[in-house]
């Protein structure tokens, strides 16, 4: 008896929250806000939820990739709906950030089996996120000179150390000036956009550490953190 009572009390009060969101006098608009939002939410909590269980698979199992795939496949999924939605909701429709997205979110999946189109495509994500960037905050002629700078020193260093690498080192040679120019142009933005950037560039910095070394798998799992995080704020 006493756990029928709960289950109507809990029915009760799921209809008052369901009369209080969800009216009859709401317009079709108001109630798509409502869809939206709710489909934002839930895609958001799946990304976040199948993020920390497939890097804490990766802690526990190391050598199942396959479960690991399907993981990432699903955080993918989530984060590029949850973009998707908060873009309808703030009514703007920002095709280059989403294909930025969608393009990092490939690049995740695809990188533990083929590395070079893995890397490609976070190439073309950073190539999409320094348009945006900069039609947001135009660079200035510092930022130019700033950039040139530290990518003739940092490709100099790349090419120096990773001469035993092969075609790898000039992989990174390549790719690097892009992942430095999207790093200067996020510093120009302001709020989450600017954290979301510097986000972006501290995993990428971090997952090319530990290609190089294959140290703690601790930094596994930090740049992959920093790495969804970043994602997850890019859609302002």
């Amino acid at each position: 008896v006493q756990s029928f009572g709960c289950g109507i009390g809990f029915e009760k009060i799921n209809r008052r929250i369901l009369k209080y969101y969800w009216s009859d006098d709401m317009n079709q608009a108001t109630r798509s806000a409502i869809i939206i939002r709710v489909i934002s939410t839930m895609s958001l909590i799946l990304a976040i939820a199948c993020g920390c269980l497939g890097e804490a698979a990766y802690w526990a199992f190391p050598e199942q990739q396959g479960f690991r795939t399907i993981l990432k496949i699903i955080t993918a999924f989530g984060i590029v709906l949850f973009a998707l939605c908060r873009q309808m909701r703030q009514g703007r429709k920002q095709y280059l950030l989403l294909a930025a997205i969608v393009s990092a979110c490939l690049a995740d999946v695809v990188i533990v089996h083929l590395f070079p189109a893995g890397v490609a495509l976070f190439a073309i994500a950073h190539i999409c996120l320094i348009i945006v960037f900069c039609r947001k905050e135009p660079l200035h002629k510092t930022d130019w000179i700033i950039w040139i700078a530290i990518s003739i020193a940092v490709v100099t260093m790349i090419l120096i150390l990773g001469s035993g690498m092969g075609i790898y080192a000039y992989g990174a040679a390549v790719y690097a000036p892009v992942l430095l120019l999207m790093a200067v142009s996020a510093v120009r933005q302001k709020g989450r956009i600017r954290m979301a950037g510097i986000l972006f560039f501290s995993s990428d910095l971090l997952l090319a550490i530990y290609q190089w070394k294959q140290i703690h798998p601790v930094i596994h799992i930090l740049y992959m953190g920093l790495f969804y995080a970043a994602l997850i704020l890019l859609p302002g």
